[in-house]
């Protein structure tokens, strides 16, 4: 295996020890995946918990599948509008779809992409069927429920793609007014390639529900320096520490008590 791929890939773990179940395993395997990558060891095992989870990953790193995974091994495939994935492209919303359908093949999980320059009338015979997973753009979502063709009631996930790009492109107060109306209280899962302080803002508003405060995976910083979090626990530091240094600080000065907090730490710089 050459260096880029050991520097991207888990190679002491396989997707079976990250709990996945077999239907996922089994469509992983047809396709020749064994060793996840750094973001997918470091996020699946948190998700899979329950917990809000906000993720930082470049594109490449198999983000989708880091959020997917957990996503459809957690899913009730009899319920139809259960998770609702928002991305900030057209381009985006048909690539993510396509990639959580075939991840989704052998557990027979139907995914649904909605977003603009497509007829109306296209994707609402589509949404008819009331299918698992819809993958959008907010301006199309929002478009969607307003015409009261996609109803908020019922998602139980919702996972925001690429969050820093959508706060580029504009989408900020669609992205507010989308998750403000769902009706029950999802599990969160925010993934993107830089978390700024209005992305942590952002994330923080919908994701401290009952808990202390959500996670956060930061993968080419902690999973590279110091492997995936644990996931009864979370990764084994807490607070904002702002380089490699005040990290290993934090982690050496927090005890016992503190390092079982869920995790909550950001380092702009890189190992």
């Amino acid at each position: 295996m050459s260096q880029s791929a050991l520097d991207t890939f888990v190679t002491d773990k396989t997707f079976a020890d990250l709990g996945l179940r077999p239907a996922l395993l089994e469509g992983l395997t047809k396709r020749g995946f064994k060793h996840p990558t750094r973001i997918q060891a470091a996020l699946i095992p948190v998700a899979l918990t329950g917990r809000d989870v906000l993720g930082q990953a470049k594109t490449g790193t198999g983000k989708t599948a880091a959020f997917g995974l957990p996503l459809l091994h957690m899913l009730d495939t009899t319920a139809g509008f259960s998770a609702l994935v928002l991305v900030p492209t057209r381009e985006l919303a048909i690539q993510v779809a396509k990639e959580l359908q075939e991840l989704g093949s052998f557990a027979k999980v139907q995914t649904v992409a909605v977003y603009g320059g497509q007829p109306i009338n296209t994707q609402q015979k589509l949404l008819e069927k009331r299918p698992p997973i819809i993958v959008g753009t907010p301006g199309r979502v929002m478009d969607l429920a307003e015409r009261g063709i996609l109803p908020f009631g019922d998602f139980r996930f919702a996972i925001l793609d690429e969050v820093d790009r959508m706060l580029d492109i504009g989408f900020r107060d669609d992205i507010r007014k989308i998750l403000g109306r769902l009706k029950k209280v999802p599990q969160t899962m925010f993934v993107s390639a830089t978390i700024s302080p209005d992305i942590e803002k952002l994330a923080r508003s919908y994701m401290d529900r009952g808990q202390l405060v959500p996670d956060l995976v930061t993968c080419d910083l902690v999973a590279s320096r110091l492997g995936e979090p644990d996931a009864a626990t979370g990764v084994l530091f807490d607070g904002f520490p702002r380089s490699v240094p005040q990290l290993y600080w934090l982690i050496g000065h927090l005890g016992a008590t503190g390092r079982k907090r869920v995790a909550n730490a950001r380092c702009s710089a890189r190992a």
